[in-house]
């Protein structure tokens, strides 16, 4: 029965399970922040480009020890609203103001956009789709001001380097080229770049 499900239906059945996961994961940043919202810069915000802020966003990290920080975001999307949630494990100290580490996420990595054309060459029948996998991370932040080591508090640049499991949206490009489709694919490679700007929140 598994093996006779079409793409469309696949796709439906992994919309409700993310769908189920963004709900988990808001409940849980909730859980967390509430925890964590007597501690001192506990809270940081970023804005930028890549998987952990859902394409173009912002990205909001919250410091639950003082190496692992719960993080999620929220952005354009490819073809409809991205997001990311995972975390973040800061496994070494480079200086006094820059940190490597680890990252975790599962969210929007690339999608298509697909069209068919009449016999005027005219594009009709747009359509899109994001996709989403579970990306691995190593990056750092360096802390421009105002940072310690300590907590990695204060404000400046973060850049990471993902590995992200982009086999499926492959295969849907191909199913969608067999049935007549004009293909373009966004953010679909193995290997993808982050970077943005952070700044810690009291």
């Amino acid at each position: 029965m598994l093996n006779s499900l079409t793409f469309a239906e696949v796709r439906e059945v992994r919309n409700v399970k993310n769908q189920r996961l963004l709900a988990t994961a808001v409940l849980l940043s909730a859980a967390l922040a509430s925890s964590v919202a007597s501690a001192a810069s506990a809270l940081a915000m970023g804005v930028g480009l890549g998987l952990p802020y859902g394409n173009l966003g912002v990205n909001f990290d919250i410091r639950v020890t003082r190496d692992f920080h719960f993080t999620e975001g929220i952005g354009s999307g490819y073809s409809d609203t991205g997001y990311a949630v995972g975390g973040r494990y800061y496994f070494y100290d480079l200086s006094d103001n820059m940190r490597a580490r680890f990252t975790a996420l599962y969210g929007d990595y690339g999608g298509l956009k697909y069209r068919t054309t009449d016999k005027a060459g005219r594009a009709v029948n747009k359509s899109g789709e994001d996709f989403e996998s579970l990306a691995l991370g190593l990056g750092f932040t360096w802390m421009n001001s105002g940072s310690t080591r300590l907590s990695n508090d204060g404000a400046g640049f973060e850049f990471d380097i993902f590995y992200v499991d982009s086999s499926y949206v492959k295969s849907r490009a191909r199913e969608l080229e067999r049935e007549g489709y004009l293909i373009n694919t966004v953010g679909t490679d193995y290997i993808g770049v982050a970077f943005g700007y952070r700044m810690t929140i009291d």
